[in-house]
């Protein structure tokens, strides 16, 4: 299901410059130069000093600025992430549908937040402004997506926030730290020669200007408004007065007669007040009122033409308030005329808010039933919830499409007992089939609930009647794990990410591994999807990168109970990982118990019981735990389940020699697995059932299902799966060996595997990072490259790997990188550099900054392909001469893959060059001579050419020549050789040396 409304585009305009403004080259030039040294700036002061038109002073000659005027509403992380997208729009077309394919797909918050925000990554530089923070400061869940902005944020991306208020985010940004920096009350103040000017430009009287900066302390809104009005400044407030307030009652306020005071506050509402939507709050007279308050200065910006008004924030809060004094009925009334008018414009989800802040319920209940799909689409969970409990008991209960929308929340936090709830009290009411008829979402909703409560009857009735849709069809690939009936093929591509990602899911579960642990072109897709890739990567064997997977999906908040039960259980198993196992167990089944999830909850029990199997051998305690399982009286309602408890009853039953026992739990098994096409655990059950049945004499069988497994295997994709199976009964194979006539077969390579000892990779405590330097640099963990937008993360990673601690001082990376400049721009510089490495590398990795220090973790190794080189020429000569040229002979080619770092040109990686350079020609001067001592007389002239050809001057390669010329033969080759020699020093006016003329002699 698919929800747009449209968005207020005066959110994402920069406000325009005030008619009265002061052009202030200090500011300009503060904030420009703060933005170069930290990619995040705070402006944070009191309201009324001048913070956005300071910020929009300073950038009003950058043309990629994308500005976000933030409101209350934007607590809620969806709605602020769309209008984030919106606001970046102009500069990454393709942002608003990534988020919204993101949101759309259940992606946590945080992660669109980077996903977005690494959409900009590219040479031209772009400024995100995010004005009045302040008004979401109170909401984590909000902060958190402004955090992320920051902490994702590519080298080409500036962050301004603009707040009146301090605001701590969940990294704990603080003054100081690598990446913010601030701008407060301080240096916003007018100075007094400042005030002076903008008195003039605003017509007031400058003859007391030390009196007004004493009173203010150059305060912006004070010195303008004080300065400008005939009345001296006398405040004798109340401590609970807000001296802000004050100043615009005294100053702004007292000079408007009261018809157009009331008129001011009424249109309070309006973000963009005009003629025609001030009428639509039932005001008179409005394009007259319009005209009288032109008249007067107040702060408000007025839109070329005259005819429209924008109060600057801190007048229209203060309206705001005087607004909520009048009398509660006539605020109802006015705001009721809002709610229609902003629903009349589109924007149904503000109209809501609106009507329901005046608990006009019916009024808001048709524009929430339009409204509440994209609040879930975007996962404004909150906001429905509280939609939801306001509007209870309006509307037709059951076909209303606020009941579709409780049914999606429910499966979006995964209680599914509140599902299971919603329809069974349909159902009561004689409703629940009519709701399916007239929404696919709304059944498939039911479905997916219904399935985790194991509750097959309800299934099939609702399946009957539901009306087709892309959902309905997601629910139909699910019902694939209930029975034996063979299923249809997945579709390449579905109508949305929703379904996209649930099959994607499903083809773990299906067995499909080779297509499940890919990873997916669309990265918004990928977002939800990646946890449930660790599950594939696992069966695979690629523990390492499924554990940085499982760890990044923990960070991020969106472990399920079938993630931790099921996924993180049999990952932790597989690293041999007891505790860690166990408490995902233990920790899934709560939870799975607390949704109303039966699935998950059996699943745990099978996910103990394979435990006990595998990492404690514990045969006898797994069947206690199977035999538990199996009196549950859902243990056997889906074939899928049923399956997974006869092959590990099975395998007890093999352990423990109860041959027949086995026989019969695996060859059912096997063959409801062969019927419906789920060949997850074919290979395993294959190999357990050939195995049994050996023992039983029933060789028929065995050759049968050792067939089958290794069918199965081909149709996974993959081999892990089915060689666990045959190191754990390697006889399954050798029999299989035993009867082949030829030594190419599937069986032979799988055997040469188990022979050669290939295992699954298992994660160790240490992270090993490959830097390959020459050419096209690269970086690789465990495999997959790492690409860091910065070209110089590959230099500090490599300056690191050159010194033995992996660690160096700010001064020497600043000598490395930046040929010792030591400015504000090469430090910002490096800090990015810093954080960009980091966030390419896996979490705990770094670099970290520590006071001047910066380096990688001690549990990091890095290999280096220009560190491994220098060690082959530290090493000491072999005794064996030949098996040393054949080491040197397999370093060498890495030097023909390119130069060095061929981008840096620092001083330092010029000399780095330099040393690479020479341990090359040592290291072929070697080669030269060992070639030469083993009698290979030409390839050792083709070393000692190729040093000759990048250093003429080596008379010890000139001699080294003219000896392989004399043993091939060659007297000529010999003087030709001398005399190539004599020409080469004499361009540096010098003769050979006493060695080189003695040798001649000795060769003749």
């Amino acid at each position: 299901m698919e929800h747009t409304l449209p968005l207020l585009r005066g959110k994402v305009m920069p406000p325009p410059l005030p008619e009265i403004f002061l052009d202030r080259p200090r500011l300009d030039m503060s904030i420009q130069s703060r933005l170069d040294a930290l990619p995040v700036l705070m402006v944070c002061a009191t309201a009324g000093a001048g913070k956005t038109t300071a910020v929009r002073s300073a950038l009003k000659n950058d043309e990629r600025t994308a500005w976000l005027t933030i409101d209350a509403a934007d607590a809620s992380p969806g709605r602020l992430l769309t209008y984030i997208a919106a606001a970046l729009a102009p500069f990454a077309a393709e942002v608003p549908e990534l988020v919204k394919l993101a949101l759309s797909s259940q992606a946590p918050h945080g992660e669109v937040a980077g996903l977005l925000i690494e959409a900009l990554v590219g040479e031209s530089r772009t400024t995100l402004v995010l004005d009045q923070l302040d008004r979401i400061a109170d909401h984590a869940n909000a902060l958190d997506v402004i955090d992320h902005l920051m902490r994702f944020a590519p080298s080409n991306v500036r962050i301004i926030l603009i707040s009146r208020n301090a605001v701590t985010f969940p990294s704990s940004a603080v003054p100081g730290s690598e990446r913010l920096d601030f701008l407060i009350d301080r240096e916003l103040a007018f100075t007094q020669d400042e005030a002076g000017v903008a008195l003039d430009i605003a017509g007031g009287s400058t003859d007391d200007i030390d009196a007004v900066m004493e009173s203010t302390g150059g305060w912006v809104v004070g010195v303008l408004f004080a300065g400008t009005t005939a009345k001296p400044i006398k405040l004798a407030l109340q401590p609970e007065i807000d001296p802000l307030h004050a100043y615009l009652w005294t100053h702004v306020l007292q000079g408007l007669d009261d018809e157009l005071r009331e008129f001011a506050i009424s249109t309070s509402l309006l973000a963009a007040v005009d003629a025609p939507r001030a009428a639509a709050l039932g005001l008179e007279r409005t394009e007259g009122f319009l005209t009288e308050l032109r008249a007067h200065r107040i702060p408000a910006v007025w839109v070329p033409g005259g005819k429209t008004v924008r109060y600057h924030p801190v007048l229209r809060d203060y309206l705001l308030v005087l607004l909520e004094r009048r009398p509660r009925a006539d605020v109802v009334a006015l705001k009721v005329r809002f709610g229609k008018l902003l629903a009349s414009e589109g924007f149904l989800i503000e109209a809501t808010e609106e009507l329901l802040s005046v608990a006009a319920y019916d009024q808001a209940l048709p524009y929430a039933e339009q409204a509440i799909g994209t609040l879930i689409d975007r996962r404004d969970y909150d906001v429905a919830d509280r939609w939801l409990d306001a509007l209870a008991g309006h509307g037709q209960a059951a076909l209303s499409p606020l009941t579709t929308a409780e049914l999606m929340l429910a499966v979006a936090r995964e209680e599914y007992w509140r599902g299971v709830r919603i329809a069974d009290q349909l159902e009561a009411l004689g409703q629940r089939e009519a709701l399916a008829r007239s929404s696919s979402n709304a059944a498939a909703m039911m479905i997916w609930c219904y399935y985790h409560a194991c509750r097959t009857d309800d299934i099939t009735r609702v399946l009957t009647v539901a009306q087709d849709g892309p959902e309905l069809e997601a629910a139909r690939y699910l019902l694939t794990l209930i029975d034996e009936e063979p299923a249809n093929p997945f579709p390449s591509s579905t109508a949305g990410v929703y379904v996209d990602g649930l099959v994607l899911r499903l083809r773990y579960w299906r067995g499909e591994l080779a297509a499940a642990s890919a990873p997916t072109a669309n990265p918004a897709t990928d977002a939800v999807v990646a946890p449930w890739r660790v599950a594939a990567l696992r069966a695979v064997g690629e523990l390492d990168e499924a554990h940085r997977l499982y760890e990044r999906a923990q960070a991020a908040g969106v472990l399920t109970a079938g993630l931790r039960a099921v996924v993180g259980a049999e990952l932790f198993t597989d690293m041999g990982r007891e505790d860690d196992a166990r408490s995902c167990i233990a920790q899934g089944r709560a939870e799975a118990r607390r949704n109303g999830s039966v699935v998950w909850d059996l699943f745990s029990q099978l996910t103990e019981a394979k435990l006990e199997l595998r990492l404690k051998h514990d045969p006898l305690r797994a069947r206690q735990i199977l035999e538990a399982l199996e009196r549950h009286e859902s243990s056997r309602a889906y074939q899928s389940t049923a399956e997974q408890i006869d092959v590990w009853q099975g395998l007890c039953h093999l352990i423990l020699r109860e041959y027949e026992s086995a026989r019969v739990r695996l060859r059912r098994a096997m063959d409801s697995m062969r019927v419906s096409g789920r060949v997850l655990e074919l290979p395993i059950a294959a190999v357990y059932l050939a195995e049994a049945a050996w023992h039983c004499g029933d060789e028929k069988t065995s050759d049968l299902a050792s067939d089958i497994a290794l069918a199965a295997a081909r149709q996974q994709g993959t081999d892990e799966v089915i060689l666990r199976a045959l190191r754990e009964f390697p006889e399954v194979l050798s029999r299989r060996l035993d009867g082949l006539a030829t030594s190419d077969t599937d069986w032979h390579r799988l055997g040469s595997r188990i022979l050669n000892g290939e295992s699954r990779k298992v994660l160790s405590s240490t992270v090993i990072v490959q830097l390959h330097e020459f050419g096209n640099p690269k970086i690789l963990i465990g495999g997959a490259e790492a690409k860091p937008r910065i070209a110089k993360c590959y230099e500090l990673l490599a300056y690191l790997a050159s010194v033995g601690s992996m660690t160096a001082t700010r001064p020497q990376l600043l000598d490395a990188l930046f040929d010792g400049r030591d400015t504000n721009t090469s430090r910002s510089y490096l800090r990015q550099v810093v954080h960009q490495l980091r966030s390419v590398l896996p979490d705990g990795v770094g670099p970290f900054m520590s006071s001047d220090t910066i380096g990688l973790a001690e549990h990091v190794s890095v290999e280096s392909d220009a560190r491994r080189f220098e060690q082959v020429a530290q090493r000491a000569r072999s005794n064996d001469p030949r098996a040393r040229l054949e080491e040197i002979q397999a370093a060498l080619p890495i030097l023909g893959l390119g130069d060095y770092l061929p981008k840096a040109k620092s001083e330092w990686f010029e000399g780095r060059r330099a040393e690479i350079q020479g341990v090359s020609v040592a290291l072929r001067l070697e080669s030269a001579q060992l070639a030469f001592d083993l009698g290979a007389y030409a390839q050792a002239d083709d070393f000692a050419a190729s040093v000759l050809a990048d250093e003429p001057l080596r008379e010890v390669a000139w001699r080294l020549r003219m000896r392989t010329a004399s043993a091939l033969g060659s007297y000529d080759d010999v003087l030709l050789k001398y005399t190539e020699c004599v020409t080469a020093l004499a361009a540096i006016g010098t003769q050979p040396a006493r060695e080189t003329k003695a040798l001649l002699d000795q060769l003749r």
